[in-house]
This record gives structure tokens, sequence and C-alpha cells, in this order.
């Protein structure tokens, strides 16, 4: 009878930490569902980020384009 008590307590904290692990993975699973949903606002930022950079990197190299030839009729 004390082995049966032994194995149902062993049994019993064994299930308690398989429902804690359990719920742990829920939360960390809700918490992924909305890093996941932010995903395409973070991706739109950064296309607007790269399309801002192309866009400044176009009006430098005008620039220096425009200088250089400016340069080359002074010469």
């Amino acid at each position: 009878m004390e082995d049966q008590r032994e194995l149902a307590t062993s049994r019993l904290t064994e299930l308690e930490k398989l429902q804690q692990d359990h719920q742990e993975a829920v939360k960390e699973i809700e918490t992924l569902k909305m890093d996941v949903s932010d995903c395409p606002c973070q991706c739109k930022s950064l296309i607007d980020s790269c399309t801002e950079l192309k866009q400044s990197l176009l009006i430098f190299c005008s620039n220096i384009i425009v200088q250089t030839r400016q340069a080359f009729r002074v010469c």
C-alpha cells in the first residue's frame, strides 16, 4: 500500500510539473503570435526605411554626378 502511495505522489508531482510546462508553453505561443501579428508593421517600416535610404542615395549620387560634370566643364 505504501508503494502505491509513493507512486501516486510521484505521478501527481510529475503531472503538476507537466501542467506548469504546458502553461508556460501556452504563454510563449501567445507571445509569439503577437510578435507575428506585429511583423507586417515592422516589415512595412523596414521597407519604408529602405525606400527612404534609396531615395537619399539616389539624390546623393545625382549631386555627385552634377558636381563632377561641373568640375570637368571648368577644366
